[in-house]
């Protein structure tokens, strides 16, 4: 009888050994909101193009303030005329109000002559954007400025060109 019991013992022990035991499971749940915020897109509009006035043919570095404000290494030979005034690029920017944006412009640019196809370059752009729009209507109007590179045999012609200033949410 010993052995019989020692054997059914056994035998429990090895079934219990390759049994899976299973005990209550504890589960649990929290849900979470899902939402987003539509914005304005950004615009830009050019109000007012980047003008560098008349200029006598010399070796020059003419620059224009985002204020407006003509300089030059060579000041005698800028030409004061009614037919092109000086005045720095304007740019209006609309999108959602409040929200910070950041500005960038081209490295350099060459304008090409109409008649000559002689060129000049206009680099060092710079700008007086806030780069946050208003709280209330959503617009920053900001200036470009910029140098020009005249060399001291530039051929007589008008000049142009462009650039691209690019905003965007910060």
């Amino acid at each position: 009888m010993k052995t019989t019991v020692l054997k059914f013992f056994t035998l429990s022990v090895a079934i219990f050994a390759f049994t899976n035991i299973s005990f209550g499971q504890n589960t649990d749940e929290a849900t979470a909101s899902a939402g987003a915020r539509i914005v304005t897109p950004l615009t830009i509009e050019n109000d007012e193009e980047l003008e560098f006035g008349d200029i006598i043919s010399a070796a020059n570095t003419v620059t224009i303030s985002p204020a407006g404000v003509r300089t030059a290494t060579n000041p005698d030979a800028l030409l004061v005329t009614a037919s092109r005034t000086p005045q720095a690029a304007e740019f209006t920017v609309v999108g959602e109000a409040g929200l910070s944006y950041t500005v960038v412009i081209e490295n350099s640019i060459t304008l090409t002559g109409a008649a000559t196809s002689q060129t000049m370059t206009v680099d060092n752009f710079v700008h007086n954007a806030t780069g946050t729009l208003n709280a209330t209507t959503g617009k920053e109007t900001f200036s470009v400025g910029a140098d020009l590179t005249v060399g001291a045999t530039q051929s007589s012609d008008i000049y142009t060109g462009s650039f691209t200033v690019t905003v965007t949410y910060e």
